[in-house]
């Protein structure tokens, strides 16, 4: 990995069905009203095919970061309702893979890893003057 590579790994476990955790992260639009402090705004640029293949969201997003990312990703595949890939574009750069796995009869478990490849120029300019 080179010196901007990140590999971030994030673990969820939420309650219900595999599909609905499925069709609840697949709508991007959602976002901002399930998670306000994360995701300010969240726009479809296009609409892709079935389960999202080709739709291309931006969004801006900064929770407790000193800072605001932008970023755009296009859905690149999808095994729904088991997950889905996309490429990241913007102050992120990268792939993320997202999956779901069933635990319990009704308990669904939804792993996401995430790859990012390198922080983008403007990005890693305001990360070093904030923390170096």
């Amino acid at each position: 990995m080179g010196d901007n590579d990140y590999h971030f790994i994030d673990r969820w476990r939420v309650e219900g069905y595999v599909k609905e955790v499925a069709d609840i992260i697949e709508d991007a639009l959602l976002l901002t009203t399930w998670w306000p402090s994360v995701y300010f705004d969240v726009k479809e640029l296009e609409p892709g095919g079935e389960h999202g293949i080709g739709k291309l969201i931006s969004l801006r997003a900064g929770g407790w970061l000193p800072y605001t990312l932008r970023i755009n990703f296009r859905t690149t595949d999808s095994r729904y309702p088991n997950g889905f890939s996309m490429d990241a574009t913007g102050d992120l750069e990268g792939k993320g893979i997202w999956t779901f796995n069933r635990r319990a009869s009704r308990t669904g478990r939804s792993s996401m890893s995430l790859t990012i490849g390198r922080f983008a120029r403007t990005s890693q300019s305001l990360i070093s003057s904030r923390f170096c």
